[in-house]
């Protein structure tokens, strides 16, 4: 048997903590849209561990999280305007829209962060 890699672990880890999320997201309100982006997430790390990821597998999603996140932009400029970082952590309220949209936010930039990495180890080993 081969030794785990220290990549294939942060790779494992990667992918894991996507599928945890896509998991949690089946009781949310628009459950298949969420599902699925964490659920990307989680299979592009995992075909990494396997060496299938080709450069423009992981372009695509990077691309559409990418432009999905510029149309929630205004969220956290407006939790940033009217109200605190605080509100990231309470309750929704009808008076405050902008706290789920700057939750889905952030949780779009994990995506994006995420793939961008994963872009850079793709790229380096295409190169």
């Amino acid at each position: 048997m081969k030794p785990v890699t220290k990549q294939k672990l942060l790779c494992c880890i990667w992918s894991g903590l996507f599928a945890v999320f896509a998991v949690l997201q089946l009781n949310d309100s628009d459950p298949l849209l969420w599902f699925s982006a964490y659920f990307v997430c989680s299979g592009l790390w995992f075909a990494e561990i396997k060496g299938y990821n080709t450069f423009w597998t992981a372009q695509l999603p990077l691309l559409i999280l990418t432009f999905w996140m510029g149309t929630l932009i205004e969220a956290p400029i407006d939790l940033l305007t009217f109200g605190t970082l605080a509100d990231l952590i309470g309750e929704m309220s009808a008076e405050k829209p902008y706290t789920e949209e700057s939750r889905e936010f952030f949780g779009i930039a994990i995506c994006v962060a995420s793939l961008l990495v994963l872009n850079l180890r793709i790229y380096s080993r295409v190169d």
